[in-house]
């Protein structure tokens, strides 16, 4: 689905870590998301897509109308995000920081 979309849009009001966004760009799309939870940690404003604020409905619609006005724009923004998915969301990588969460848990008690 998401590689048929030329934009992935995400105006949610409340969000802790998208899985959304990460499956986005992968697929190399860009994203216009709203600047809820870890959104603005996951998409780089500008470079992998757009953070508008929550509510926002004319922020998020101006954005989406820059990517899809923008074709080149677009992909270049879709290709940072496919290199910033695969270095931060790789499943070796998730399940890296997630056993390290364990372990200090564990330390801790």
């Amino acid at each position: 689905m998401y590689a048929r979309a030329e934009v992935v849009a995400l105006a949610s009001h409340q969000e802790t870590a998208p899985v959304t966004i990460a499956e986005a760009m992968a697929v190399g799309r860009p994203v216009v998301a709203t600047d809820v939870g870890g959104v603005a940690h996951m998409v780089t404003d500008d470079r992998t897509g757009f953070v508008v604020p929550r509510g926002d409905e004319r922020a998020l619609s101006d954005a989406l109308i820059t990517v899809l006005s923008d074709p080149s724009r677009a992909r270049a923004m879709g290709a940072a995000g496919r290199v910033e998915a695969e270095r931060r969301f790789r499943a070796a990588r998730v399940a890296a920081q997630t056993l390290d969460v364990y372990r200090q848990v564990m330390e801790a008690h």
